[in-house]
């Protein structure tokens, strides 16, 4: 995939050489000189520019991009306008980093396709993970619903998946289970109903986020 990454801060940069780093076309632009000779080498291309002016995003062909990730903080006039911009440019994806709930719902009004509250976001699995320890991790995958890792509970432990009836009883669906094999970790996927649940596994659960906080306090 193509993707152009605007807006070269610590979130901006870290996203652009992870994806370089996993074999993805990326474009960064910013105005700061200085940030785009610092990716230099690290990503597909690095262009000084000012994405809010809409004719010099023009002359460098975005069109053909797969994904845009706008990293502009204040003013929030900067993300608006190159929101609106690579709308018309016609990239469909177009994921942007917003700074109020205001700004959020703007942006999306703006054709933005998905919007990151990264500070808050954070906060949110942090307070999670303290409140649940047995979760190890928690993906949005669209609004109320969530992919969670977590650690089995000793309530699960040497049952099967028939034998819990997790489905029935917590109205959630265990996608995979992560365990530890001759030091190795394997991950069993789409598991079956008569697989057993060991001492030290893992859980990827998926579900709606109400019966997945009820999982969580019940076990």
């Amino acid at each position: 995939m193509q993707f152009v990454i605007i807006g070269l801060g610590t979130f901006g940069s870290k996203i652009a050489s992870t994806l370089y780093g996993e074999g993805q076309q990326v474009l960064v632009l910013d105005l700061n000189r200085e940030k785009i000779e610092s990716l230099q080498g690290l990503v597909t291309q690095a262009i000084h520019i000012d994405a809010t002016d809409f004719e010099k995003l023009k002359e460098i062909g975005l069109e053909s991009m797969d994904c845009a990730i706008i990293n502009l903080g204040e003013p929030m006039e900067t993300s608006v306008l190159t929101t609106m911009f690579l709308k018309e440019l016609g990239i469909k994806e177009i994921i942007v980093k917003a700074i109020s709930k205001e700004h959020g719902m703007l942006l999306k009004m703006l054709g933005a396709t998905q919007i990151l509250f990264p500070e808050v976001d954070m906060a949110i699995r942090l307070g999670k993970s303290l409140a649940y320890p047995n979760i190890v991790d928690q993906i949005p995958v669209c609004e109320g619903y969530s992919i969670v890792e977590m650690a089995a509970p000793e309530s699960f432990w040497e049952k099967t998946l028939a034998q819990l009836d997790i489905r029935r009883v917590y109205a959630v669906e265990v996608i995979a289970i992560k365990h530890k094999e001759d030091g190795e970790e394997k991950l069993n996927m789409v598991p079956d109903a008569d697989d057993v649940i060991d001492e030290g596994d893992n859980l990827l659960v998926v579900g709606d986020d109400n019966s997945l906080e009820k999982l969580n306090k019940l076990v």
